[in-house]
């Protein structure tokens, strides 16, 4: 029998907001750290940050990026740096065997497709992060990603980060989810007027 004394008894779980429950499986990191790992290792962080969030990102989204598209654009992102440390060999030592023309056409080449193939992957990036959490509060638009990249993605992640998702999801220790309540509560269970 049903005891009218009893607490309601509802699924709360399912009824919260279900759009930022998923960026859980970023971790918040400092966007100024970006930046600084993106210059202390001339540019090869930016297809590193891209393949680990989107491996993350596709976990969460339903249209994923392709594997193969992402190992192809790393694949030639690495291969045009080979190249320049080539072209950079051949200056310095001398090119007796007129091989130095040749380098410079495909370095080139290979760098144009490959910083065009990084473009498409961070509005590929983009364009997931809308389709999953956006909304009147969140959107990214067309202009910063192309001049801000990675840097304004992990902006806008942790964004989400701090703003949709409460602290006790995010915050871990060896445990599991570590209580952090914004909001101290008196010993009535209502919040208090102290901060």
């Amino acid at each position: 029998m049903n005891n009218i004394y009893d607490p309601p008894k509802s699924d709360l779980a399912s009824s919260t907001d279900d759009r930022f429950g998923n960026i859980a499986v970023f971790s918040r990191f400092n966007t100024v750290y970006t930046i600084i790992l993106a210059f202390l290792t001339l540019g090869l962080y930016f297809p590193y940050w891209l393949y680990t969030r989107t491996l993350k990102l596709n976990a969460i989204v339903k249209r994923q990026t392709s594997l193969v598209f992402m190992r192809i654009a790393v694949l030639l992102y690495v291969a045009t740096y080979a190249l320049y440390f080539a072209q950079g060999y051949f200056e310095a030592v001398g090119d007796e065997q007129g091989l130095l023309q040749y380098i410079e056409i495909t370095t080139n080449s290979m760098d144009l497709i490959s910083n065009l193939l990084l473009v498409i992957w961070v509005y590929k990036f983009r364009n997931r992060l809308n389709e999953t959490f956006g909304g009147p509060e969140f959107r990214m638009g067309l202009v910063l990603p192309f001049f801000f990249s990675i840097f304004y993605l992990q902006y806008k992640i942790n964004e989400l980060i701090d703003e949709g998702v409460p602290a006790k999801t995010i915050m871990r220790d060896d445990t599991g989810p570590v209580e952090n309540d914004a909001t101290p509560t008196s010993t009535t269970g209502f919040p208090s007027n102290r901060r």
